[in-house]
């Protein structure tokens, strides 16, 4: 037997490594109970029912919330299967093969399922789960977060049926609008229609003529309030598209000072115009919209302007890249102005100032002007002092273009059929008395035969007896629309060789692509233009007409004369064409007009539009800005 021997020394060195053991034993079980402290505050803590299981999905910790979330006591669940929280037996032993089994590998921890709580009420809920592993990597078990998520998807439900109430009054909103354009645009498109039918009887006297174009104007006008407000309608559901083209951008400011020249005017007004440097001549954007900004801009100056100016400044900031430029419009006015507190409101819809609301108006013009210029890709800023006036600027970038771009739609005056041509048979499918008389009157002045039908049945009917070689068919009407009926009649033996041409104020995307889609051949918009019905006949018809030579011109329908058209006329030709006017010599203003054409073919066509139509005073009041003197002797 081996004998131990140990000093004094080493049994008090003993002793205290024991006692430091101790002292360390103490410090790891304090330690475990302050972290044990800290896991259970925090797993009862969590407001969403949280369980740990065994491999055999039971349970053996649950935390408070699941009193919060399933009704059940910590207590009165450890032990049970979890089962009993699941409404759906076989979603549970679903979850339970694709997520919590040995060889489960789930694509992710969190899914959606149905629970019951303790008195077996159901409710939606979502999960999420993980495994559980030892320190040798073995599975031991799962653990399972569990929220109610009822209140999210009342929400969600709420919403969803927010947006199907929505939908259907965006629906109702825009058929409502449709309908109410419609009937509106209707008669307008008739008096404007039948005003430039009378106004190109050369027996109306000169002062009947004026009336008319009075008339016209105001119809026009009307027009124009309408379709801002189906705009803005349009502008609300959907993105604008652009059209854009090259355009004589000089003649375009050109116009749009004369026109609102005559407003100023009637208030009393100096409507004053100038370059801060040369427009660039021709150039690409989408002209239409660029009118209706300047114009609305405009309008608004002089309404709002009892006394004093409205200025127009143009200024073209050098090409930025890419043959971009940019060109600045401001409008500026000695008007009311704007109080600064509703500066950031006046583009919002239909508001109007204190002031403003007083005046005649929708409140969309603004809204309608920052939303096309911001589809331009510009920007529009506004300055006011109040009683002192208004200015708006507006910077739009547009392509330079070349002249070879620009194009013109140019027409002749028609007498007739050319005599060689067949009876033609056209038919008018339209419930509106108002349009199909304007266009049987266009069609029979040069003589087409015609036939009408007040609604696509009618129109069917008519066809089958009469073959016609084209139909003007209206898209919207009673008993059947324009659509169907066209359908039906391709589906006919020789259905496919008549041609088919589309009407309707409306001309949407959407629209027109309907109308190619039911085998329609073409498309004319409301109101009728003249020259687009007659071109019409002739592209798909290949009708040759015979022209008024005596008045042939190379009009531009809505072509307005400008001072800077007459710049390359020589002065001493000017003066003469002053002095025919003031003599009403017709004679002399044919050979005068003759003699500028081979200076500018354009300037002479434009001037024999305006003789034809005895629109002498207005070529005289050009004439006179050119030089006041001239007439003098």
């Amino acid at each position: 037997m081996k004998k131990v021997t140990a000093t004094y020394e080493d049994l008090l060195k003993e002793n205290e490594s024991l006692k430091q053991l101790l002292l360390n034993k103490n410090e790891i079980e304090e330690s475990l109970k302050a972290q044990q402290l800290l896991f259970e505050t925090m797993f009862n803590t969590i407001s969403d029912g949280v369980v740990v299981t065994n491999t055999k999905r039971e349970i053996l910790l649950a935390n408070d919330g699941m009193k919060t979330t399933f009704g059940y006591k910590p207590e009165d669940i450890i032990g049970k299967s979890t089962q009993i929280l699941y409404a759906d037996s076989e979603k549970y032993a679903q979850t339970g093969n694709t997520v919590f089994n040995k060889e489960a590998k789930p694509k992710e921890n969190w899914y959606t399922t149905y629970y019951k709580d303790y008195n077996n009420t159901v409710f939606p809920g979502e999960t999420f789960g993980s495994k559980l592993y030892n320190n040798k990597g073995e599975w031991i078990g799962n653990v399972g977060i569990m929220r109610n998520i009822s209140e999210r998807v009342k929400t969600i439900e709420d919403l969803n049926l927010a947006k199907k109430k929505l939908e259907k009054l965006n629906s109702n909103k825009d058929r409502f609008i449709s309908i109410l354009g419609h009937e509106l645009r209707t008669p307008l498109h008739a008096i404007l229609g039948f005003t430039k039918i009378i106004q190109r009887n050369n027996t109306i006297p000169v002062s009947e003529k004026k009336n008319l174009e009075i008339v016209k104007r105001s119809g026009q006008h009307l027009l124009n309030l309408i379709n801002k407000v189906i705009d803005f309608s349009k502008n609300e559901t959907e993105q604008q598209k652009l059209e854009i083209s090259a355009f004589n951008l000089k003649n375009t400011v050109s116009d749009i000072v004369e026109i609102m020249k005559q407003n100023a005017h009637e208030k009393g007004l100096l409507l004053q115009y100038s370059q801060q440097n040369n427009l660039p001549v021709f150039v690409k954007t989408d002209e239409l919209k660029l009118k209706q900004i300047l114009i609305n801009l405009i309008g608004n100056a002089i309404k709002y302007t009892d006394k004093g100016t409205v200025e127009f400044i143009t200024n073209t900031i050098k090409e930025t890249e890419n043959g971009k430029a940019n060109l600045v419009f401001k409008i500026r006015d000695t008007g009311i102005g704007i109080h600064s507190s509703e500066i950031n409101k006046i583009f919002e819809p239909f508001y109007q100032t204190g002031d403003f609301s007083s005046k005649e108006g929708t409140g969309l013009g603004l809204t309608i002007c920052k939303q096309f210029t911001e589809l331009l890709g510009g920007k529009i800023t506004v300055e006011s002092t109040v009683n002192f006036g208004t200015t708006f600027t507006v910077v739009i970038p547009m392509i330079i273009a070349d002249k070879s771009e620009f194009k013109k739609d140019k027409f002749k005056v028609i007498k007739s059929l050319a005599n060689e041509e067949p009876a033609y048979k056209i038919l008018i499918v339209e419930n509106q008395k108002e349009n199909w008389m304007i266009l049987e009157q266009i069609l029979e002045k040069v003589g087409f035969k015609v036939k009408l039908a007040v609604n696509g049945q009618e129109g069917i009917d008519i066809y089958t007896k009469w073959n016609p070689q084209l139909i003007f068919m209206d898209i919207r009407m009673p008993v059947m629309d324009g659509l169907v009926a066209t359908k039906i009649i391709r589906q006919f033996e020789k259905g496919t060789s008549v041609k088919i041409i589309g009407v309707s104020a409306h001309v949407s995307d959407e629209k027109v692509q309907n109308v190619y889609a039911a085998g329609m051949d073409d498309f004319i918009k409301k109101p009728f233009q003249f020259n687009d019905i007659y071109s019409c006949l002739q592209k798909h018809l290949g009708v040759k007409y015979i022209y008024d030579e005596s008045s042939s011109t190379t009009e531009v329908e809505g072509a307005i004369l400008a001072t800077e058209m007459f710049s390359e006329i020589d002065s001493s030709t000017l003066s003469e064409l002053m002095q025919a006017i003031e003599n009403l010599d017709s004679q002399k203003l044919n050979e005068l007009i003759n003699i500028i054409s081979a200076q500018n073919e354009e300037l002479a066509n434009i001037l024999n539009c305006y003789v034809s139509n005895f629109r002498y005073t207005e070529i005289f009041k050009i004439l006179k800005k050119l030089n006041p003197n001239m007439n003098k002797g």
